[in-house]
């Protein structure tokens, strides 16, 4: 050793001077229990194994330390690295959490390193995947999604249009659009198409009056859609009309007019030829044809109802495409009638019932009601038909032997009348049966007529009458 430096030995310490060496001072020290090493830091952290593109991920440091203590006692590193082929970067260096978003799917290793105080280090890694959330297309024309109920269509090529939605906002970029009978059979397919369109339209014709549905998937630049829930749908390239047809009056009295109204409709507002052929009772047969253009009339033709019985109306309305739409309905007509009665008067009946008591012992023997004398005052009374419409009786008269008399409504409806017959050479009537005839008028035109039939029998100045009642 050099002059003038000093030696330090675990067991003593010897100092020289000058080439002169000192005797060894020797000390023994007692240690009880050997000093524990310092333990290394614990590196660790928590993330989800899977996020989807652009959801930020939150990696939450759980790294500790014997001695140090708490994460944020430890200086962190945390290394990104793409395991498809990526270099490592550093990401981060939070001592507690922290957010990371990712812009492209993969694979990645995050790595961590902490560091205690005496620089020692412990190191973890985790992997993540970054997938892609696939788009969405939904058919909204057209929009059944009832097999039993598809949409119409009136062209062979319908435009097919959808929605399209991505929960990434990645735009579309390709589309496939498929149409198939019912049962799965495919009738024509779009191919893959290049863009965002959200329509399409078949390049050949569809099958006319063929239950068919359509789908469509979508492509956002990484993945295909599922396909589309089925959309119904049904082409008719012409929709046939619809008819229908009622009347007035009702109900229908002989000799009415009868007037149809009509609700013709055409949903291709097509022109269209209308026929109406009547077939009365009696089996003949009337047709009123026309045309029709949009918008379509209400009224229909007139006839009038001469016979008593059934009358049926056939309706027949075509656009000269679809098969003609036959409407057909029966109008029942119903009778007018008059009814007449002649009758005595009070006091003449109480005679003729003395007269019958007196001979017979019975009020209607031998007179009966309808047996009169030469020169009584005849009473007259008639009934016609109450309709409930605007046809009704507006005259009854009686003729009798030339005599005519013109009867009086007793009611508001027309429905009952009264009058009387009497002239003074009523009285010169000789035996015999006479025919009262009682004719009403009706405001359609229609004339009814019924025969009363009455006996003349003595005269009311023979010895049997002691009265004279006029």
């Amino acid at each position: 050793m050099e002059e003038g430096k000093r030696q330090r030995s675990l067991q003593s310490l010897t100092y020289s001077y000058y080439n002169a060496w000192s005797e060894f001072l020797e000390k023994t020290i007692t240690i009880g229990t050997l000093p524990q090493p310092d333990e290394p830091p614990h590196a660790g952290f928590t993330n989800p194994t899977t996020v989807y593109r652009g959801n930020a991920v939150t990696i939450n440091s759980t790294a500790w330390d014997k001695e140090d203590g708490a994460r944020e006692n430890l200086p962190h590193e945390y290394y990104l690295q793409n395991m498809d082929g990526g270099t490592e970067s550093l990401a981060s260096t939070s001592r507690t959490s922290w957010t990371k978003t990712f812009s492209t799917m993969g694979t990645f290793q995050f790595r961590q390193t902490v560091e205690d105080h005496l620089g020692q280090v412990d190191t973890i890694s985790h992997t993540i995947n970054v997938v892609n959330r696939n788009p969405v297309a939904n058919i909204y024309i057209p929009n059944s999604t009832d097999q039993n109920n598809p949409d119409n269509f009136d062209t062979l090529t319908p435009i097919f249009k959808w929605n399209y939605g991505d929960p990434d906002n990645d735009a579309e970029t390709k589309y496939q659009v498929k149409v198939y009978r019912y049962g799965g059979v495919l009738e024509q397919d779009s191919g893959i198409k290049t863009g965002n369109a959200l329509n399409w339209t078949p390049s050949a014709a569809l099958p006319e009056h063929v239950n068919m549905y359509v789908v469509v998937r979508v492509f956002d630049g990484y993945d295909w859609s599922e396909n589309s829930g089925p959309h119904y749908f049904y082409i008719e390239t012409n929709r046939p009309p619809t008819a229908d047809f009622d009347w007035s009056p009702k109900p229908v009295y002989e000799g009415d007019t009868v007037k149809i109204t009509q609700t013709i409709d055409d949903p291709d507002k097509d022109p269209l030829t209308v026929s109406y052929a009547v077939k009365g009772p009696d089996g003949a047969q009337t047709t009123y044809p026309y045309t029709l253009a949009t918008p379509y009339s209400t009224v229909g033709p007139m006839f009038k109802t001469p016979l008593v019985g059934t009358y049926t109306v056939q309706l027949t309305v075509s656009d000269g495409k679809a098969q003609p739409v036959v409407v057909t309905k029966t109008i029942q007509v119903l009778p007018l009638t008059v009814t007449g009665q002649v009758k005595h008067t009070d006091q003449w009946n109480e005679y003729r019932k003395e007269y019958n008591l007196k001979y017979s012992g019975s009020e209607n023997s031998p007179r009966a009601y309808s047996v009169f004398w030469a020169g009584e005052k005849f009473i007259l009374a008639a009934q016609t038909t109450g309709t409930g419409t605007t046809t009704i009786a507006n005259q009854v008269k009686v003729t009798m032997k030339g005599t005519n008399v013109n009867l009086s409504a007793v009611n508001s409806d027309q429905t009952s009348w009264s009058g009387a017959m009497w002239q003074s050479n009523l009285d010169d009537l000789p035996d015999g049966t006479y025919t009262f005839t009682f004719t009403a008028v009706y405001s359609n035109g229609v004339t009814k007529s019924t025969d009363v039939l009455i006996n003349i029998k003595d005269n009311i100045w023979d010895e049997t009458a002691t009265h004279r009642i006029h």
